[in-house]
Order: C-alpha cells, then sequence, then structure tokens
C-alpha cells in the first residue's frame, strides 16, 4: 500500500508515498471478509446503514480521525487514503460530501486534513476541530461531547497503531481516538484517569447511538492504520517499523485488542502491554474470558464470525525474494496459474498445521508444505472433488500463533 518509505515524516511527506489505489483496493477486499460477501457491492452496504426512515441523501456522516501527534509538521496520523475511501463509498450511497465530517476536537484536524481537499480528500467535505459540545456524563461525571456527532447517523473511528505511556496499556487505537470525541478539559488534561474511564466513555450512548428497530448503531465501522508504528515510546514517537497493515472491524474494542495481539505482540515483538490489562478490552465488555481466548484460537468461521483475518491480494508469484519483515517472515500459498497470496508468521515458530476451511466453518482440505514456508491449494477438496469458486479461509496454527487469512477462490 505504501509505493516507498516517507523521506520524512511530516503529514505531506507520508501521504506522497502512499498507493491510494491499492488502498482502496485492500479496504474492498477487506470489506468482503468482514461481511462474508463475493463483492464489495454486497459488502459495503451490509456493514454501513442507515436509519430506514431516512434516505441517504439526508444522511449526515462522521469520520473521528487520531490527529494527537506532535502536529503536521511531525507526527502519526491516519492517511488521507484511508479516509478518502470511506468517504467515497458513503458517496457511492448517495450521502453528499457536504454531510460528511472528518473531526478532532482536542487536536489539530483542520492543520493535518483541510489542505488536501481537493487533492487527496473530496473537495467538499468538512474538516473540523470540533466546536459546539453538548452534555454527557460517564461514571457520574459531567463532560463535554461534540455536536459533531450529536445527529449523526453513521460514526467511523479512524485510528492509528501508535505506542502510549503504561496507563494505556502501551497503546492508543480506536478507543482512546474518542477522548477527542467526549472531554473533560483542556488539552493535556482530557483524558480518562483509568482504563475502567476510557471503556465506560466507549460505551456511552453519544457514541454507541440508541439502537432500535431501523435504527442501526451509530458507531459502524472501526480502522487502524498500521503502515508505520513504533516500538516504543508514546503519540508522539517516530515510526521505526513498517507492518504494513490495515485492520478493520465493527467493534472497537476487539479490534484494539487483536491489532495488539495480532500486530504489536506477534509481528512487532512488542513487550509493553501487560496480558491482565489488555485482556480487559475484551472482558470489560461482557464478554468472557473463553470469549476473548476464541478471538485467537479460532478462525471466524468456527467463532461465529469473531476474531482474526488476514486479506492478501493475489498476485504473480514473480515477487523480489520473501523477507524478514519486523519479526515476521513472510509466507505464501500458491494457488495455480501464476497466483499466490503472502501472510505473515512470526520467524522462528513452526507452523504445525496448515488448512482450507469455507466461510461455513467446514474443513475443506489440509495443505502440505512445497517449500519453506510455501503452501500449495489445486481448489480440490480432501475428497478429490473440485472446490466451488468463492472465498476461503487459509488456517495456520503454530506452537504459540495462529492465523487466518481470507481470500477469494476463482
Amino acid at each position: 500500500m505504501e509505493n516507498s518509505s516517507p523521506l520524512k515524516w511530516d503529514t505531506v511527506s507520508q501521504n506522497a508515498v502512499v498507493n491510494a489505489a491499492q488502498v482502496s483496493a485492500d479496504l474492498d477486499s477487506m470489506a468482503c471478509a468482514l461481511a462474508q460477501a463475493g463483492d464489495p457491492q454486497t459488502a459495503w452496504p451490509l456493514i454501513l446503514r442507515k436509519p430506514d426512515a431516512k434516505s441517504w441523501q439526508n444522511v449526515i456522516a462522521a469520520i473521528k480521525v487520531n490527529c494527537s501527534g506532535l502536529d503536521a509538521v511531525t507526527g502519526m496520523h491516519p492517511r488521507a487514503a484511508i479516509i478518502d475511501k470511506v468517504c467515497r463509498v458513503l458517496a457511492g450511497f448517495g450521502v453528499p460530501f457536504q454531510n460528511i465530517t472528518i473531526y478532532d476536537t482536542m487536536d489539530d484536524a483542520v492543520a493535518n486534513f483541510n489542505g488536501f481537499r481537493g487533492t487527496l480528500l473530496p473537495a467538499d467535505v468538512v474538516v473540523s476541530n470540533g466546536g459546539d459540545t453538548f452534555p454527557v456524563t460517564v461514571m457520574g461525571e459531567a463532560l463535554k461531547c461534540t455536536t459533531i456527532i450529536q445527529n449523526a447517523d453513521i460514526l467511523i473511528d479512524i485510528g492509528v497503531n501508535k505506542p502510549h505511556i503504561a496507563t494505556w496499556v502501551g497503546l492508543t487505537m480506536t478507543l482512546k481516538n474518542h477522548v477527542g470525541t467526549i472531554t473533560r478539559a483542556a488539552h493535556g488534561q482530557n483524558c480518562p484517569q483509568n482504563l475502567t474511564q476510557l471503556f465506560e466513555l466507549n460505551k456511552n450512548d453519544a457514541i454507541i447511538g440508541t439502537p432500535a428497530p431501523g435504527v442501526p448503531c451509530r458507531q459502524q465501522l472501526c480502522i487502524i492504520d498500521s503502515l508505520w508504528s513504533s516500538t516504543v515510546g508514546d503519540w508522539s514517537a517516530i515510526p521505526n517499523v513498517s507492518p504494513h497493515y490495515l485492520v478493520m472491524g465493527t467493534f472497537g474494542p476487539a479490534v484494539d485488542y487483536l491489532t495488539t495481539r495480532k500486530i504489536r505482540i506477534d509481528i512487532m515483538k512488542c513487550t509493553t502491554h501487560p496480558d491482565a490489562l489488555l485482556n480487559q478490552f475484551i472482558t470489560a465488555f461482557g464478554y468472557s474470558d473463553t470469549d476473548r481466548q476464541n478471538l485467537t484460537s479460532l478462525t471466524p468461521d468456527q467463532n461465529s464470525g469473531r476474531g482474526w483475518v488476514e486479506v492478501s491480494a493475489v498476485q504473480s508469484v514473480n515477487y523480489p525474494p520473501r523477507a524478514m519483515v519486523n519479526g515476521g517472515e513472510t509466507c505464501e500459498l500458491l494457488l495455480g496459474a501464476g497466483r499466490a497470496i503472502r501472510f505473515c508468521f512470526p520467524a522462528g515458530e513452526s507452523i504445525l498445521n496448515a488448512s482450507i476451511y469455507s466461510p461455513a466453518g467446514r474443513l475443506v482440505c489440509s495443505l502440505r508444505e512445497v517449500g519453506p514456508r510455501s503452501y500449495s491449494w489445486n481448489g480440490l477438496t480432501a475428497f478429490g472433488t473440485k472446490a466451488g469458486c468463492g472465498g476461503y479461509y487459509l488456517h495456520l496454527a503454530g506452537s504459540r500463533t495462529s492465523r487466518s487469512m481470507y481470500f477469494s477462490h476463482l
């Protein structure tokens, strides 16, 4: 999704090297995997939904972006290609660009993104640093919420894979992103004092909305930009690794939890995210510890659609040599006719089992290595019959790690 590495870490330089067309295509593929749909035209309407009583032309959308960082000169913020894609998906439904607001009330969204309108972003979208507020109460404390989301039908949370101080389990992603939506005071004093307060903030009706028959949840999609990241530091840290990932889901706590487990811990080898605190990102939202374990030990087709799925564009096998990337080793599944998908698995950890599953959770076949970290599937089931066209999961299990990759079989 990047044509090269940025020469420096200002906002313009970061965005200049992003391949917007590839980002758009990858988000389409991720939408298909998330909605378990065969094409983006079917998938996106299953993810982003309007109230039944409204026409798309009257829908109001808000996009919360993480602008914490030093400034537009040096700082890690969501890349514009991701925001642009979401805006254009909404516009494809009929939402006017003027009804879409990109915002952050505690950090300078205008300085970071307003200059991209008409180039990297649609010209008519609104970019805002906040404005009026309305009162909300979290754990008995009177707080302020931006009116940008008060009447929004659709809220999309776009965070960044960034480190943070120990209070926040060493990370800041989609949950902490809403510190720029519901605030308590001036910059530097606005953060919740502990994880419980952060979790309760994200449970507030202002963010979730008031779902009812014909009225969907307000926050409908959470995305984490993990193209670049840092293993240490806080929200202002300059990147020192390139995970090359985007992460997308509908439930922010699980998106943050799985991004931390699968990218920051498995791939980036971070050691600053204590299990006891990180696990609360799931258990504090009403799920059991078994539910949490199943997110990483089972494939989504085995776990009622919940879990981690990796999506890779199908490409030619004529790549540069496979390499070690941020503690992970590139592996491949050969699909025949010069097609393959590539994925990352922790270096030094053996892959004990590789299998193909249908979206319904049926084991299609087990795979054998045809080379180091290389597998091949000829499109046949374990019984020798042809598998039908459509989406499938490649599931790999190691001694400590499991990964699921969604791909299309043609």
